[in-house]
């Protein structure tokens, strides 16, 4: 399975915001009670960030229509989240 297909580099600042609006999505799932939260967009480095801290990604594309006729397919990203342990 291809991990993501862009290594396009995206400067510090793009790399910040998007890691911290996956943070906050992250909290609001935890306190909904969810596991996984899917993203359209993942850039390289924060893709191999979340690796890191043990997050599990998965790429799934799935095919969306705009109308009866045309389906197109669109590429998400499913960010599960570690299990922690409870002593």
């Amino acid at each position: 399975m291809q991990i993501v297909s862009v290594k396009t580099p995206i400067d510090d600042f793009s790399m910040l915001k998007e890691l911290t609006e996956i943070e906050q999505l992250i909290e609001k799932a935890k306190k909904k009670g969810e596991q996984v939260i899917y993203l359209d967009t993942l850039s390289y480095q924060n893709h191999m960030y979340l690796i890191k801290q043990n997050y599990v990604i998965k790429k799934f594309i799935k095919k969306t229509t705009l109308f009866s006729f045309l389906r197109r397919p669109k590429k998400y990203y499913a960010i599960r989240f570690p299990m922690e342990h409870v002593s």
